[in-house]
């Protein structure tokens, strides 16, 4: 690594990097759970990922820190990277920025699928504890629409007589 006063802030995208790669490892393996309907792992998984967003927003107050250390408080990674003299550690944060917004998309993505696989997993076990997803009152005969209802002969019979 060069010898800048960058240093710190580098190795610091970096250790949040390949916590990033964690979290989009562990965000997989809790959509193989949720494709396995295994509830063990499901909860599991879900436990980690509290603790990796109370670590990310640890990383996060520390890079916050770092750049203000340089004296770059809010400014976003496009300015931040026009105020870096130092080109080496320009390149170098560029491609950490560039790779930790490739991972964070990835992890979105991946939890956006896990998001609507869980949504799909509840529908049809609700479906299922309704009764196979019929709706009863539509499907079957009875006086208010013409139809007859389960195990209730008596009550058709009375109604036509």
């Amino acid at each position: 690594m060069m010898n800048s006063q960058y240093n710190d802030y580098i190795s610091l995208l970096t250790t949040y990097r390949d916590e990033l790669l964690a979290v989009l490892n562990n965000e997989r393996e809790k959509r193989r759970a949720l494709l396995d309907n295994d509830i063990g792992r499901i909860e599991a998984m879900l436990q980690v990922q509290q603790a990796e967003a109370m670590k990310l927003r640890g990383f996060e107050a520390k890079r916050i820190a770092l750049q203000a250390k340089l004296g770059l408080p809010d400014v976003r990674a496009k300015e931040l990277l026009g105020a870096i003299s130092d080109q080496d550690a320009q390149k170098s944060i560029d491609a950490l920025f560039a790779e930790i917004a490739d991972i964070a998309g990835e992890v979105r993505e991946q939890n956006k699928k896990s998001l609507e696989l869980a949504s799909t997993n509840l529908k049809i076990l609700d479906l299922i504890l309704q009764g196979g997803g019929v709706d009863e009152n539509n499907s079957l005969y009875g006086p208010e629409n013409s139809r007859r209802t389960a195990y209730s002969a008596g009550n058709t019979l009375e109604e036509t007589i």
